[in-house]
């Protein structure tokens, strides 16, 4: 067998090498093992003929037990687009390449998202026997960019809140709703940003092998209060721990100080003097490296420390 001619490099500078069409074989074994792509063999009936193990755990079934059912038996609520795009190509002898199909699949709880390439396999009188389709998983990607829409949506909200407060601000006492219902939208871009943080951790991690739960950023510590103060004492439960530790008290002035409460009114409740008031709001921002009331009412509103 005369071995093929690759051209390797760019147009004017490209060196040739050979290469062995006996260790195609081989090739596709490699691709057909890949835990990236997801690839199945149909014939004209959409019956598999054959399915990798990365397609086979989607559908919760060994991938033997695919082999002479249908792609529908296997998959009841596979979009009928699928099954379209496959009766495309055996029809017109082309490839379709880059399609999005979003399908439920048996293992997960929500749609998920794959960019499909459908290719022809044909015979020796050059008709399609077989249809390949090779998938990659695109769900990450689209949830990232729906988070990102979303953030893009709230975030001018955010400037025209502020905005506003500050001009009210200039003319007369702001509105404490005004204040608040800003704050819940710059919570809600916080959580947004939090979201799009994590998928892009988790995205990084999966492609070097690590568990998608590393890749998820935990929140401050808190501990919940469950009612208001009792005899200068805040009712609470504990959060599981974290990076960041606020001692109970300092999780009881940094609930007053979120809930608008003056150092004398704080003192009064905890049964403290106002220069301890002061010393521990001093030390709980240096702490959270928080630099100003505003970032500490979005820090007691993240951690569940107060209710809007």
């Amino acid at each position: 067998m005369v071995p093929s001619k690759v051209v390797i490099g760019t147009p004017g500078t490209a060196r040739q090498t050979t290469y062995d069409p006996s260790k195609t074989g081989q090739l596709i074994a490699a691709i057909f093992d890949s835990e990236m792509l997801s690839i199945a063999i149909f014939d004209k009936h959409h019956r598999f003929i054959a399915v990798n193990k990365t397609l086979a755990s989607f559908h919760g079934i060994p991938a033997e037990d695919h082999v002479g059912r249908t792609l529908r038996e296997v998959l009841p609520q596979v979009p009928p687009r699928a099954e379209s795009l496959i009766d495309h190509v055996f029809d017109t002898c082309e490839p379709v390449s880059n399609a999005e199909i979003t399908a439920q699949v048996p293992t997960r709880n929500t749609p998920g998202h794959w960019i499909v390439n459908f290719v022809p396999i044909k015979d020796e009188k050059e008709q399609v026997s077989q249809v390949v389709t090779i998938a990659i998983e695109a769900t990450q990607q689209v949830i990232l960019a729906e988070c990102l829409g979303s953030l893009m949506d709230r975030l001018p909200q955010v400037r025209d809140q502020v905005s506003w407060a500050y001009v009210s601000s200039q003319k007369q006492a702001v509105d404490p709703s005004l204040l608040v219902r800003s704050a819940e939208i710059l919570e809600q871009c916080v959580q947004a940003i939090q979201k799009v943080s994590g998928l892009v951790e988790a995205m990084t991690s999966w492609s070097v092998g690590k568990n998608e739960e590393d890749g998820r950023q935990g929140l401050l510590p808190y501990i919940v209060p469950t009612g208001p103060p009792v005899n200068g004492q805040l009712a609470r439960a504990k959060a599981p721990a974290a990076t960041i530790e606020l001692t109970s008290r300092e999780v009881e002035v940094v609930t007053l100080l979120a809930a608008s409460r003056s150092n004398k009114e704080i003192s009064n409740i905890l049964n403290i003097t106002v220069k301890t008031v002061e010393t521990y709001r001093a030390r709980i921002m240096s702490k959270l490296q928080i630099h100003s009331m505003s970032e500490l009412v979005v820090y007691a509103i993240r951690n569940k420390l107060i209710q809007l």
